[in-house]
This record gives C-alpha cells, structure tokens and sequence, in this order.
C-alpha cells in the first residue's frame, strides 16, 4: 500500500502545475498544512492499530462489518459539528446535499456489509 502511495505521489509530483500549487501551499501556510497532515496522518495510524488490534480478538468479518460503519459515523459526526460547532466545522446542511451524503454513506456501509458476510 505504502509503495503505491509513493508512486501514485511521485505521478503527481511530476505535473508541473500540481508541483507549483503544492510548493506554493507549502510557502503561504507551512505550518497549518504540516499541522492538518500530520493530525491526519496520526488519527489514520491509530485507527489502522486499532483495526489490527480487533482482528486479533475477532473474526475477520465482524472487524470489516463494523469497520463499515465508519463513513456513517463521519456523516453524523461532520452534522453535528456543523450545527453545535460552526466554527469548527462547515457542512453543507441543504435536504438535498444532506440526503446525497446519508445515501452515499448508508450504501457504502451496506456493501461492505454484504461483501463480508
């Protein structure tokens, strides 16, 4: 996974005006990028240890069927901080905008749900 990262990385980096915005970015605002990426990064090594973790303990589909739940999870979380906490989090909160999200986030759950039963 890491090594295709590093080359789906390095494809970018090799067009020009990616390059440019992304050294442009990294000038304008060093250590918010650096903060957000490396939170970023942190929240997804704990999560992928805490996943391992669980497949130590329980079956293989019943860690994948839980672990399907997420996108649910970050749907009702990003509400929540839109309506609580404006200032921390911006959400499109429209009935459209809302159902397109819910329906994405529930599909995602079920397929995962039936590919691992």
């Amino acid at each position: 996974m890491f090594v295709g990262e590093a080359i789906f990385g390095a494809a970018l980096l090799s067009i020009s005006s990616y390059r440019r915005q992304l050294v442009a970015v990294l000038r304008a605002n060093t250590t918010a990028l650096l903060t957000v990426s490396g939170s970023n990064e942190l929240i997804n090594l704990g999560g992928t240890v805490g996943s391992r973790y669980a497949l130590m303990f329980a079956p293989l589909s019943i860690v994948q069927a839980i672990g399907s739940t997420t996108t649910l999870f970050v749907f009702a979380f990003g509400v929540a901080f839109s309506v609580f906490f404006p200032r921390f989090a911006r959400e499109t909160l429209s009935v459209r905008e809302l159902a397109q999200k819910g329906t994405a986030a529930l599909v995602v759950a079920v397929g995962v749900a039936l590919v691992t039963h």
